[in-house]
């Protein structure tokens, strides 16, 4: 029972460390993209947005008998839908991410390249007049500010500037691949140079000038968690890794955008533990490990060592333990199995553990 009181103290404790924390690290917890206008609305105004349907939602942010903040919801409503579930009609793309063509570049004459990006025009032209609607009746700098992260959000995350790029600078071997936001002051200069429609390189780059905001979802973060292992006696203790992470928010699955799926993966790994009862020590370590992916937790190259008054003398007992278990959000449970090299002292040792970890990147040090 005391046992079980202790690992309770140390879960709400860290906890609260780890909300407090979340306050002050800004660009990783917190949700940039919150909706801010609807907070705004009663709970029945905001239910009725939710169930409209798009010609009514239209109907009503154009209508002045509605506040300038409800009209702003409704549009920002009506491209949620057209971005996430309606997604592309015959001469309109709406979200490249995740428009049925799923092609890869070996598969698709440029003539399909072309159309596809000719389509995909079509509908951000759409979607950008829709925020254009929005910031023109933005009631506070809040919400406008909102509104061009937003936008933000759109040209990066549904592919629409990275399939241009692609294909615009596709002759250029020093860009080739992967469009980097850092560089989009010198291509969106070089676009201009070279007569290109710079479009939606200028658009994106006065909305990241303006706003300062990164809106890729994944980074590389310091993680610093609390780790316990449970077998005949209860193990308590912290750990450490580098990790990359898919989505800044830990519990959301797939991006609504990229429809990307979460995933992390740590490396460089060390973790401590005592054992409450008998007092040893228990040091581990590995090079890398899946923590999320597809809700699996495997770690396969755990190694470590023990020691402490359990054991005759003051040497370390190196083992291996292999761990395998599922993970949701800050939360990995797993069954490791500990493999003692030293025969001697097997009996004196735990076999089987259930491993319980919260854990999240915090820091962030740089982008996957």
């Amino acid at each position: 029972m005391k046992s079980v009181s202790i690992t309770f103290i140390l879960i709400l404790l860290f906890s609260g460390i780890n909300s407090a924390y979340s306050q002050i690290s800004v660009p990783l917890l917190k949700n940039d993209l919150k909706c801010i206008p609807c907070k705004e609305l009663t709970k029945n105004d905001f239910e009725r947005i939710e169930m409209a349907s798009i010609e009514t939602l239209q109907e009503n942010a154009e209508d002045e008998k509605y506040s300038n903040n409800e009209r702003v919801v409704c549009l920002i409503k009506i491209i949620e839908n057209y971005t996430t579930e309606i997604i592309e009609t015959d001469d309109k793309i709406y979200n490249l991410a995740q428009s049925e063509y799923g092609y890869e570049d070996n598969f698709i004459t440029n003539e399909e390249k072309d159309e596809r990006l000719i389509r995909a025009k079509q509908g951000a032209n759409e979607i950008v007049e829709l925020f254009d609607k929005a910031l023109a009746l933005s009631p506070n700098d809040d919400i406008t500010f909102y509104l061009y992260k937003k936008r933000l959000d759109y040209l990066v995350n549904s592919e629409l500037i990275d399939e241009l790029f692609s294909v615009d600078f596709e002759k250029y071997t020093e860009y080739e691949g992967y469009f980097d936001l850092e560089n989009l002051t010198e291509i969106n200069a070089k676009a201009i140079d070279d007569g290109m429609d710079n479009t939606y390189y200028n658009q994106t780059l006065k909305d990241y000038k303006t706003t300062n905001y990164y809106p890729y979802y994944d980074y590389m973060g310091l993680n610093f968690g609390f780790t316990s292992n449970y077998g005949k006696d209860l193990w308590v203790g912290g750990e450490f890794s580098v990790d990359a992470v898919g989505n800044k928010n830990p519990f959301q699955i797939v991006n609504p955008l990229s429809s990307g799926m979460n995933f992390r993966t740590s490396s460089l790994g060390v973790s401590y533990m005592k054992n409450l009862n008998t007092q040893t020590n228990d040091f581990a370590f590995y090079p890398s490990k899946i923590t999320n992916l597809f809700f699996l937790n495997i770690n396969l190259l755990q190694f470590g060592f023990q020691w402490g008054d359990q054991f005759t003398d003051n040497s370390k007992y190196w083992f291996y333990r292999p761990e395998i278990g599922f993970s949701y959000g800050i939360f990995c449970l797993s069954y490791g199995y500990n493999f003692m090299f030293n025969k001697s002292v097997r009996d004196l040792t735990e076999k089987s553990v259930v491993s319980l970890k919260i854990s999240y990147p915090l820091i962030k040090v740089g982008n996957v």
